[in-house]
């Protein structure tokens, strides 16, 4: 399952093991984090459109927008909301 922000775009795999399933998948060189005004250069082996930081901050957004539609789904039903706030 592709999760968000990740990438299709594999290019290389480092080797295959016996049963010639790939070891270590290879994305394309001097990639550049897709977050605006972020000029991180991604790993080869990063599958993510993002750097670290910026994967992480856009799965977090995701998931609130994802909980806010829900709430707002729950709110016209007339239930309450399920996922507190810290």
């Amino acid at each position: 399952m592709k999760r968000a922000g990740e990438t299709t775009e594999e290019i290389a795999i480092a080797g295959t093991n016996w049963l010639g399933k790939p070891l270590i998948p290879i994305y394309k060189e001097k990639r550049i984090c897709e977050y605006p005004k972020c000029n991180t250069v991604l790993s080869i082996y990063n599958k993510n459109k993002f750097c670290f930081l910026h994967a992480t901050k856009s799965r977090l957004e995701k998931h609130e927008q994802e909980h806010k539609e829900s709430a707002k789904k729950k709110a016209k039903k007339g239930m309450k909301k399920s996922c507190i706030k810290v």
